[in-house]
């Protein structure tokens, strides 16, 4: 059964408003997983929680049909979720990511399979 992303499970076609009292300036939809920015500028995701996609710290595979806060008490203006990671601008323009880094997608210079964050880890400088 397909889970939806509104506190409710079962296919949807058409809008729904995002369960909880936030307002949102930006979300981004991933393949399974959404992230919004807040209008206090916090992050927040919901859906799959593969790879540690919502960044909140919780367990693999710990699906949330409500929108939970990422980690790190972190203010964002910019996210982007991915097929199985996010990524986020803070507002002192420092990007951090978490979910899947198996490639290195994170960009904190590990990688590996089965490699995955939790929660969000600085983006490293270059090289």
């Amino acid at each position: 059964m397909y889970r939806g992303r509104n506190g409710q499970t079962g296919l949807k076609r058409w809008p729904r408003a995002v369960a909880g009292a936030l307002n949102f300036r930006r979300v981004s939809a991933g393949y399974w997983h959404t992230c919004g920015e807040a209008t206090t500028d916090r992050a927040y995701c919901w859906g799959s929680n593969s790879f540690g996609a919502l960044g909140d710290g919780s367990p693999e595979g710990t699906d949330q049909l409500k929108p939970v806060a990422v980690a790190g008490g972190l203010f964002f203006r910019q996210l982007s979720a991915g097929t199985s990671l996010s990524c986020g601008k803070t507002s002192a323009g420092l990007g951090y990511c978490w979910g899947e880094n198996w490639h290195g997608d994170l960009g904190d210079g590990i990688g590996g399979y089965g490699v995955v964050s939790l929660t969000p880890v600085p983006v490293a400088g270059p090289l």
